[in-house]
């Protein structure tokens, strides 16, 4: 597993996020109630980006499509759409104020 450096937590409010691309993969940390979440910035159905996507508490909703997910495990918590797949939650630790993206090799 390689520990990645994204954005250092000075820089997030509550519901306040932050996209960066690593490894030509797009990614959106987001900060609810105190907790940091990493996920990748597309929604389970299209594929479209969840930058303006609404969180609320531990859910993120695509304005797309009306899609509902868990930002802590990606399962899906509505059926607002068909055909709608778990989001790819990554873990991720912080050292010294920094998060760190976890991706396995």
């Amino acid at each position: 597993m390689i520990q990645i450096p994204l954005i250092h937590t000075d820089h997030f409010h509550d519901q306040d996020r932050y996209t960066c691309n690593v490894n030509g993969r797009s990614f959106l940390v987001l900060k609810s109630e105190d907790r940091y979440y990493i996920i990748e910035n597309k929604c389970g159905h299209f594929g479209v980006p969840l930058t303006n996507a609404r969180v609320e508490r531990s859910s993120i909703q695509c304005l797309a499509h009306g899609a509902k997910f868990c930002l802590a495990s990606g399962r899906v918590l509505n059926n607002a759409v068909e055909s709608c797949v778990v989001l790819a939650v990554f873990e991720h630790v912080i050292i010294d104020n920094v998060i760190y993206i976890c991706l396995h090799c």
